[in-house]
């Protein structure tokens, strides 16, 4: 199935979300906004080394990228209809290098517009701010940042081998074992270490969960996909929609109930005033 899903997101979906929405459109849009303000005449980059200012914009845009990816991830986990939809990547229950690859074609294109507006952004400003001039550090082509995240041994997130960190450098950096334990259908792990190069982010708004030396069992709670019959690739991608219908569906009766609870009240609440109105007119009327 993880084949499959990679098959079918590169080939049916890889450049559907870049033709209408890439990092270059965002960047060029938000570059020539900030340069109309007339607000950078003076750049940095005329009393900074070019390295310096490559080596503050390479930082920055890795640490805005990483901080995205942690809300974008608990929102996957936290509103429901998307939820249904990242399910298919937590119905692996053994964890492979390809389950990375495990994703639904729509929160596919949801990382896909993220990674065009917060990246398209950061360079924007960057450029704006920095100069046309501005460089990226890279190692063979990708940001050293990841490069170096990627050494020391975040390919491993999705395996059976739990790499822990030090417990002070878990604090810091999600370590393969931290991100294992995101995966497992125990309930205290639930919701637990969204974050993908940093561990801070979880430590800061209350998601982070240190690597335990346990075993863990992967999949969901709920079986929603767990059961081998339903490994098949048109179960993945339409269970999903199917789930997310009913959560519409169950929304959209609540609010209309809930409207029309409202209307009655009001209803009742006119109703019941004019009725008081009468009486005291009648009173009124009576006196005289």
């Amino acid at each position: 199935a993880d084949i499959k899903l990679l098959l079918f997101n590169r080939v049916l979906f890889g450049g559907v979300v870049t033709q209408v929405l890439s990092k270059s459109t965002v960047g060029l849009g938000v570059y020539f906004l900030l340069m109309d303000t007339g607000w950078f005449s003076v750049t940095p980059e005329a009393v900074l080394p070019g390295y310096v200012c490559a080596l503050i914009f390479t930082v920055t845009l890795f640490i805005v990228d990483d901080y995205s990816r942690y809300w974008t991830h608990r929102a996957l986990h936290r509103i429901p209809i998307l939820w249904e939809f990242h399910k298919v990547h937590h119905s692996a229950t053994t964890l492979t290098p390809l389950t990375v690859f495990r994703t639904h074609p729509l929160e596919a294109i949801v990382f896909s517009i993220r990674g065009a507006l917060v990246q398209g952004t950061v360079v924007g400003i960057a450029f704006a701010v920095f100069g046309s001039n501005l460089n990226l550090l890279t190692i063979l082509g990708a940001n050293f940042l990841s490069v170096l995240f990627h050494a020391v041994g975040s390919n491993l997130r999705h395996s059976h081998i739990p790499l822990r960190y030090p417990r002070w450098l878990e604090h810091w950096l999600v370590s393969p074992a931290q991100h294992q334990l995101h995966h497992s259908v125990s309930e205290e792990h639930f919701d637990k270490n969204f974050g993908v190069a940093f561990a801070c982010w979880d430590l800061i708004h209350g998601t982070h969960h240190f690597s335990q030396a346990r075993r863990l069992t992967y999949g969901l709670s709920d079986n929603f996909e767990c059961d081998r019959t339903k490994q098949t690739l048109s179960h993945l991608l339409s269970a999903p929609f199917t789930a997310a219908y009913r959560h519409l569906t169950h929304f959209a009766r609540t609010a209309l109930s809930s409207a029309v609870t409202k209307d009655n009240k009001i209803a009742v609440w006119t109703g019941l005033t004019l009725i008081s109105q009468v009486i005291r007119f009648r009173s009124f009327q009576s006196q005289k």
